[in-house]
C-alpha cells in the first residue's frame, strides 16, 4: 500500500465480551502499530473515519454523561373489577401491550390473548376459553399505548356467573377499539397521565372481572453529548462519518491482503436498526460479522 492503513481490528463490549479478531493475521499475531480508542468504559455510539480501497483510519464517538436512570418509575395496580366467580390470574407488568385478540359469544367475553413487549422481547398470555368464534384482533404501532379500558358487566340469562360483557380500549393516538355488547354496570379502568403496561383478572368459561397496571409515561431521552475521538490510522483515503445514535448492534469487517479492507456498522436508533454506509471496498475474501447482544455496548 502506498499509505497506512489500520491492519487489524477488536472490538470490547461491556459484558466484557470480544469481537474475533479482524484483519490479516497468522495464530494471532499482528504488525503494526498499536492503538486502543476509550475513554473509561463510556459507551460509544457512532463511528467516522478515512476509507478509500481499505479503512485508512477510525475513531468514534462516545457518549459522555450518566447512561443509567436512578431508578425504576413506580407501577400501580388497579383492582380487578366485575363478577366475584372464575380463577384469578396476573400476567404482571411489562414494557407495554403489543396486540390484543378478544373471543366473544353472543352475550360475553369469552377469551383475551394479550401478547406483552419486554426488553426487546415478546411473550403472549392467554386467559378464558377461545371458543369458535374469530377473534377480534388489533395490533399497536409503535410508541402507540393502551390509555384507558372501559368494561361492561352483567349477568347473562342461562349463565351462572357475572361476567364481563364489553370491553373498549382507548390508545394514545385516538383509536378505541370495540367489542362484546354494553350491557349491564359499566367501569374504567385509567389513570390519567399514565399507560396500561398489563393485566390481571378472573376467569372461567369468559371473563369475569379484569384489572390493570399502569407505569408513568415515558420521559424523552435526555440528549447526552456525545465526545468525538479523532480518527487514528493513516492520512490517506476520503473522510467519512456516520454521525451519532443510541449504540451499535452489528459490525461487519472486511479482510483484505494487508489490512481491513471494508467496515460497515449498523446502529440502535430507539427501537429501530439504522444501517451505515458501506465504508472501505469489499473484497473476495467477504465479510465476517460481530453482533452485540440486547443490552450490550461497545466500549
Amino acid at each position: 500500500c502506498a499509505t497506512e492503513v489500520i491492519t487489524n481490528l477488536v472490538f470490547k463490549t461491556s459484558k466484557g465480551r470480544k469481537s474475533p479478531l479482524f484483519g490479516p493475521n497468522l495464530l494471532g499475531i499482528t504488525t503494526g502499530t498499536k492503538f486502543d480508542i476509550e475513554d473509561g468504559g463510556k459507551k460509544i455510539v457512532g463511528f467516522h473515519g478515512r476509507s478509500g480501497n481499505a479503512l485508512d483510519a477510525l475513531g468514534v464517538y462516545f457518549v459522555h454523561g450518566s447512561l443509567t436512570p436512578s431508578s425504576s418509575p413506580p407501577v400501580y395496580k388497579l383492582d380487578a373489577r366485575g363478577g366475584p366467580g372464575g380463577r384469578a390470574w396476573d400476567d404482571g407488568s411489562y414494557g407495554g401491550v403489543k396486540t390484543l385478540s378478544i373471543g366473544q359469544d353472543n352475550s360475553r367475553i369469552t377469551y383475551l390473548e394479550f401478547e406483552y413487549e419486554k426488553g426487546g422481547k415478546l411473550e403472549t398470555r392467554q386467559h378464558g376459553v377461545k371458543g369458535k368464534t374469530p377473534l377480534k384482533q388489533f395490533e399497536l404501532n409503535p410508541y402507540e399505548y393502551i390509555k384507558s379500558v372501559e368494561a361492561t358487566y352483567d349477568k347473562p340469562d342461562n349463565f351462572r356467573n357475572i361476567v364481563i360483557t364489553s370491553l373498549t380500549f382507548e390508545t394514545s393516538k385516538g383509536t378505541a377499539v370495540f367489542c362484546g355488547s354494553k350491557v349491564g354496570k359499566k367501569f374504567k379502568l385509567e389513570q390519567k397521565g399514565r399507560r396500561l403496561v398489563g393485566f390481571h383478572g378472573k376467569d372461567s368459561s369468559a371473563i369475569d372481572a379484569l384489572g390493570a397496571y399502569f407505569a408513568p409515561l415515558p420521559t424523552p431521552t435526555p440528549m447526552i453529548p456525545a465526545k468525538k475521538l479523532l480518527a487514528i490510522g493513516g492520512n490517506g483515503g476520503v473522510a467519512w462519518d456516520d454521525g451519532v445514535y443510541d449504540g451499535v448492534r452489528r459490525i461487519l469487517v472486511g479482510q483484505g491482503n494487508d489490512g481491513v479492507a471494508f467496515v460497515k456498522f449498523e446502529y440502535k436508533k430507539g427501537k429501530d436498526l439504522v444501517p451505515g454506509d458501506d465504508h472501505g471496498k469489499k473484497t473476495l475474501l467477504g465479510a465476517e460479522e460481530f453482533e452485540l447482544e440486547d443490552g450490550e455496548y461497545l466500549i
